[in-house]
């Protein structure tokens, strides 16, 4: 159920227009969130003793990853104010801030995962990730799907 509730989220969001699109950001953000957290505690089914150790940890990854996401956001509305007129030199760059994005994911995640072993076994982790990876998947397929093709 949270899932659909996520899905329509993402779909009512990504259907508006660009003069409505600021707007609805933070609206998008904290749902999402919300959402996400609900199903990874289904999901994860954590102990009282793993939640009192785990919810910080991901109190500080969420908001890490957060500043990260509101990076890629100000890249993707930069080049869609300029893409018409781009140069050659500003798409590498561009290019290379989004490799730089890339690259910054993942070491987020590597330094949570080391942070998550630390108070919840290995195997929950694991299943963290898994949870983080697939919802992650589904917010950028209906964020994708809702899109024009910049051209």
């Amino acid at each position: 159920m949270k899932t659909l509730a996520l899905v329509m989220v993402l779909s009512m969001i990504a259907s508006t227009g660009y003069a409505k699109e600021e707007r609805y950001i933070g609206f998008l953000k904290r749902d999402v969130t919300t959402i996400k957290k609900g199903i990874i505690a289904k999901v994860m089914n954590l102990t009282e003793g793993e939640a009192t150790v785990f919810w910080p940890v991901y109190k500080d990854y969420q908001l890490e990853m957060d500043k990260l996401n509101d990076s890629r956001l100000e890249l993707l509305q930069e080049y869609k104010v300029i893409r018409r007129s781009i140069s050659e030199e500003m798409a590498e760059v561009m290019v290379t801030q989004s490799f730089d994005l890339a690259e910054r994911d993942l070491q987020l995640k590597r330094k949570y995962h080391k942070k998550f072993n630390e108070v919840i076994f290995p195997s929950r982790v694991a299943r963290f990730f898994r949870i983080e990876h697939q919802v992650g998947l589904m917010v950028q397929l209906q964020i994708a799907s809702k899109l024009r093709l910049i051209r």
